[in-house]
C-alpha cells in the first residue's frame, strides 16, 4: 500500500490562521532556517576538522584515522600516515618522489583548545601584544 500523498495547506486554510498565529509560524521558520544557515557557514563546532587520508594535513595538524600521524613530507605537504621513513617513498607517484622529512605535526593544546603552533595573531589584537 502506497501512502497517500500530503497535501499542502490551501491558500484559504493559511489565511484563516490568526494573525498571532502566522507571527509564530514566521518566526520558528526563520529560526530554523538561521540555523540551517549556521551550520553551512560555521560547520559543525562539535568535532575538530582534521584531515583524512588523502588530505594535506600540514593546515589541521590532525588525522581522522585512529592510529594515523601527521608527517611531513616539505614545506608544502604533510600527510596522515600510519608510520613515515625519511627518504623517497617509492610508492609516489613519479613527479611527487621528493624525499619525506617526516617530522610529526602534533596539534598544540591550550586549555583544552587546539591551535597550531604557528598561529599568527592579527596585529593590534590583545594576543598579539
Amino acid at each position: 500500500l502506497k501512502p497517500a500523498p500530503q497535501q499542502s495547506p490551501s491558500r484559504a486554510q493559511l489565511t484563516s490562521l490568526s494573525p498571532a498565529s502566522r507571527s509564530v509560524g514566521m518566526v520558528l521558520l526563520c529560526a530554523a532556517l538561521f540555523q540551517v544557515l549556521l551550520l553551512l557557514v560555521a560547520g559543525d563546532a562539535s568535532e575538530p576538522s582534521c584531515s583524512g587520508p588523502i588530505d594535506n594535513c600540514r593546515s589541521t595538524r590532525c588525522c581522522q584515522a585512529q592510529g594515523h600521524q601527521c608527517f611531513v613530507k616539505d614545506q608544502f605537504w604533510a600527510s596522515c600516515k600510519p608510520d613515515c621513513t625519511p627518504g623517497i617513498n617509492p610508492y609516489d607517484p613519479p613527479e611527487y618522489q621528493q624525499p619525506w622529512s617526516c617530522e610529526i605535526l602534533s596539534p598544540v593544546r591550550y586549555d583544552g583548545t587546539t591551535i597550531a603552533s604557528d598561529f599568527v595573531p592579527p596585529a593590534g589584537s590583545v594576543v598579539a601584544q
